[in-house]
Protein backbone atom coordinates (compact mmCIF):
# COMPACT_ATOMS: atom_id res chain seq x y z
CA UNK A 1 0.00 0.00 0.00
CA UNK A 2 2.67 2.36 1.15
CA UNK A 3 4.52 1.75 -2.47
CA UNK A 4 1.13 2.40 -4.42
CA UNK A 5 0.91 5.83 -2.93
CA UNK A 6 4.87 6.87 -3.62
CA UNK A 7 4.02 5.74 -6.68
CA UNK A 8 0.82 8.20 -7.43
CA UNK A 9 2.90 10.77 -5.08
CA UNK A 10 6.18 10.82 -7.51
CA UNK A 11 3.16 10.77 -10.68
CA UNK A 12 1.36 13.83 -9.11
CA UNK A 13 4.60 15.32 -8.93
CA UNK A 14 6.11 14.94 -12.00
CA UNK A 15 2.56 16.12 -13.80
CA UNK A 16 2.70 19.64 -11.84
CA UNK A 17 6.77 20.23 -11.99
CA UNK A 18 6.91 22.60 -13.91
CA UNK A 19 9.60 21.91 -17.02
CA UNK A 20 11.24 24.15 -19.85
CA UNK A 21 9.48 23.91 -23.10
CA UNK A 22 11.40 25.22 -26.03
CA UNK A 23 8.98 27.92 -27.96
CA UNK A 24 8.09 27.12 -31.20
CA UNK A 25 11.02 28.11 -33.72
CA UNK A 26 13.39 28.91 -31.10
CA UNK A 27 16.88 27.68 -31.39
CA UNK A 28 19.12 26.11 -28.46
CA UNK A 29 23.00 26.92 -27.96
CA UNK A 30 24.95 24.74 -25.67
CA UNK A 31 28.35 24.65 -24.87
CA UNK A 32 30.14 23.08 -21.62
CA UNK A 33 29.60 25.93 -19.27
CA UNK A 34 25.88 26.45 -19.96
CA UNK A 35 22.68 25.48 -22.60
CA UNK A 36 19.98 28.40 -23.24
CA UNK A 37 17.09 29.12 -26.25
CA UNK A 38 16.77 32.17 -28.39
CA UNK A 39 15.01 33.47 -30.96
CA UNK A 40 15.06 32.12 -34.75
CA UNK A 41 17.06 35.08 -36.61
CA UNK A 42 18.99 36.29 -33.00
CA UNK A 43 23.02 36.14 -34.22
CA UNK A 44 25.47 34.32 -32.29
CA UNK A 45 28.53 35.96 -31.59
CA UNK A 46 30.78 32.74 -29.65
CA UNK A 47 33.79 35.55 -29.94
CA UNK A 48 31.77 38.00 -27.55
CA UNK A 49 33.82 40.70 -25.50
CA UNK A 50 31.66 43.15 -22.93
CA UNK A 51 34.52 46.18 -22.86
CA UNK A 52 31.87 48.77 -21.20
CA UNK A 53 33.95 48.34 -17.98
CA UNK A 54 36.66 50.73 -19.00
CA UNK A 55 40.11 50.38 -20.40
CA UNK A 56 41.53 46.48 -19.86
CA UNK A 57 38.73 45.29 -18.22
CA UNK A 58 36.96 42.54 -20.72
CA UNK A 59 34.37 39.69 -20.04
CA UNK A 60 34.72 37.16 -22.69
CA UNK A 61 30.91 35.50 -23.28
CA UNK A 62 27.98 34.88 -25.99
CA UNK A 63 26.23 37.37 -27.82
CA UNK A 64 22.89 37.20 -29.08
CA UNK A 65 22.05 39.87 -31.06
CA UNK A 66 18.32 40.95 -31.79
CA UNK A 67 17.43 39.91 -35.89
CA UNK A 68 16.85 43.32 -37.86
CA UNK A 69 13.60 42.68 -38.46
CA UNK A 70 12.79 43.82 -34.84
CA UNK A 71 14.74 47.51 -35.68
CA UNK A 72 12.59 47.93 -38.90
CA UNK A 73 10.69 50.96 -38.77
CA UNK A 74 11.81 51.56 -35.10
CA UNK A 75 14.34 53.41 -33.01
CA UNK A 76 16.08 50.59 -31.57
CA UNK A 77 19.51 49.96 -32.67
CA UNK A 78 21.03 46.40 -34.22
CA UNK A 79 23.70 46.19 -31.51
CA UNK A 80 21.14 45.35 -28.97
CA UNK A 81 21.74 42.23 -27.55
CA UNK A 82 21.64 39.77 -24.28
CA UNK A 83 24.57 38.00 -23.48
CA UNK A 84 25.77 35.20 -20.72
CA UNK A 85 29.34 35.23 -19.22
CA UNK A 86 30.77 32.97 -16.70
CA UNK A 87 33.79 35.23 -14.54
CA UNK A 88 34.94 34.04 -11.54
CA UNK A 89 35.10 36.24 -7.76
CA UNK A 90 31.90 37.89 -6.40
CA UNK A 91 28.62 36.99 -7.81
CA UNK A 92 27.49 40.55 -7.30
CA UNK A 93 25.52 42.44 -10.69
CA UNK A 94 27.27 45.97 -9.44
CA UNK A 95 30.73 44.52 -10.24
CA UNK A 96 29.43 44.55 -13.90
CA UNK A 97 27.75 47.99 -14.36
CA UNK A 98 28.85 51.34 -14.27
CA UNK A 99 27.41 53.45 -12.05
CA UNK A 100 24.91 50.54 -10.85
CA UNK A 101 23.71 49.64 -7.27
CA UNK A 102 23.02 45.73 -6.87
CA UNK A 103 19.34 44.27 -5.31
CA UNK A 104 18.96 40.41 -4.25
CA UNK A 105 15.59 39.72 -6.36
CA UNK A 106 14.08 36.15 -6.76
CA UNK A 107 12.18 35.34 -10.17
CA UNK A 108 11.04 31.89 -10.85
CA UNK A 109 12.35 30.45 -8.01
CA UNK A 110 16.35 32.07 -9.41
CA UNK A 111 17.91 34.12 -7.31
CA UNK A 112 20.00 37.00 -8.81
CA UNK A 113 21.52 40.11 -7.79
CA UNK A 114 20.59 42.49 -10.01
CA UNK A 115 21.73 46.18 -11.82
CA UNK A 116 20.61 48.60 -14.27
CA UNK A 117 22.13 51.67 -16.03
CA UNK A 118 21.19 53.82 -18.50
CA UNK A 119 23.20 56.99 -20.32
CA UNK A 120 22.31 58.88 -23.38
CA UNK A 121 24.76 60.94 -25.53
CA UNK A 122 24.63 62.19 -29.57
CA UNK A 123 21.10 61.09 -29.80
CA UNK A 124 21.59 57.31 -28.28
CA UNK A 125 20.17 56.00 -25.48
CA UNK A 126 21.91 52.73 -23.80
CA UNK A 127 20.30 50.86 -21.44
CA UNK A 128 22.29 48.00 -19.63
CA UNK A 129 20.31 45.09 -17.41
CA UNK A 130 22.53 42.56 -15.73
CA UNK A 131 21.33 39.25 -13.68
CA UNK A 132 24.21 37.64 -12.20
CA UNK A 133 22.88 34.37 -10.39
CA UNK A 134 23.87 34.60 -7.03
CA UNK A 135 24.71 31.31 -6.10
CA UNK A 136 26.74 30.26 -9.40
CA UNK A 137 30.69 29.29 -8.89
CA UNK A 138 31.76 30.42 -11.34
CA UNK A 139 29.39 33.75 -11.61
CA UNK A 140 27.18 33.50 -14.34
CA UNK A 141 25.93 36.73 -15.54
CA UNK A 142 23.15 37.89 -18.19
CA UNK A 143 23.26 41.14 -19.40
CA UNK A 144 20.50 43.07 -21.94
CA UNK A 145 22.10 45.98 -23.90
CA UNK A 146 19.07 47.84 -25.25
CA UNK A 147 20.82 50.31 -27.48
CA UNK A 148 18.23 53.06 -29.26
CA UNK A 149 18.09 56.89 -30.54
CA UNK A 150 15.61 59.41 -30.00
CA UNK A 151 12.88 59.55 -31.38
CA UNK A 152 12.56 63.31 -31.89
CA UNK A 153 15.55 63.49 -33.70
CA UNK A 154 13.53 61.71 -36.87
CA UNK A 155 11.15 63.41 -39.29
CA UNK A 156 7.66 63.06 -37.80
CA UNK A 157 6.05 59.64 -39.08
CA UNK A 158 9.33 57.98 -40.19
CA UNK A 159 9.92 55.96 -37.46
CA UNK A 160 7.99 54.57 -34.27
CA UNK A 161 9.37 54.06 -30.68
CA UNK A 162 10.12 50.48 -30.26
CA UNK A 163 8.34 48.46 -28.05
CA UNK A 164 10.37 47.94 -24.54
CA UNK A 165 8.44 45.86 -23.11
CA UNK A 166 7.82 43.69 -25.32
CA UNK A 167 11.91 43.30 -25.93
CA UNK A 168 12.59 43.38 -22.36
CA UNK A 169 10.07 40.32 -22.34
CA UNK A 170 11.80 38.51 -24.86
CA UNK A 171 14.96 39.04 -23.37
CA UNK A 172 13.44 37.41 -19.62
CA UNK A 173 12.12 34.67 -22.04
CA UNK A 174 15.97 34.06 -22.86
CA UNK A 175 17.14 34.27 -19.67
CA UNK A 176 14.74 32.00 -17.97
CA UNK A 177 15.92 29.24 -20.39
CA UNK A 178 19.38 29.14 -18.86
CA UNK A 179 20.60 26.06 -17.65
CA UNK A 180 24.19 25.98 -16.10
CA UNK A 181 26.07 22.90 -16.11
CA UNK A 182 27.93 21.96 -13.06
Amino acid sequence: MALALVAIALFVWWQLVPRAQTPTGWNTYENAAFSILYPQGFTVDEAYTYQGLGPGVEIPGISFTIPASITEGTNLSEDSSLSVASVEGECNASRFILDGTSSTIVDKGVNYSFATTSDAGAGNRYEEIVYALSDSVPCVLIRYFIHSTAVENYDPGTIIAFDRTALVQQFDAIRRSLVVKE
